[in-house]
């Protein structure tokens, strides 16, 4: 994977639980890392047909691996001002140099 293939901008954050004075839970988000990546939009391609087991998975994104730091299905990916919950996150060859991440795009319960 060259880094000409990887310029698109996408951020990994996380959700922490608090509460607010009247005792409602919130969510406040924190970023991880900013980086680029290569990102694929799903589609009618072999290659995701083949993808069966993660047939809900709406993005593809490859990236360099973040130093001392391992990304979860826990954590949340925002590619283009959009929120994609992690599915499953990829060890290329399990060298430590590339991660693939499939994730579902939020849609929010009220529109």
């Amino acid at each position: 994977m060259s880094l000409g293939m990887m310029n698109k901008k996408i951020t990994i954050f996380t959700k922490e639980q608090t509460y607010d004075p009247q005792g409602f839970i919130t969510y406040e988000k924190e970023n991880v890392v900013t980086t680029r990546a290569y990102v694929e939009e799903k589609n009618g391609t072999e290659r995701w047909s083949n993808l069966g087991s993660f047939s809900e998975a709406t993005i593809m994104v490859k990236f360099r691996c973040i130093p001392n730091r391992v990304i979860t299905t826990k954590d949340f990916l925002l590619y283009n001002d959009e929120e994609y919950n992690i599915l499953n996150v990829e060890n290329v060859k399990g060298r430590m140099m590339y991660m693939i991440v499939h994730a579902k795009k939020v849609v929010a319960s009220n529109g």
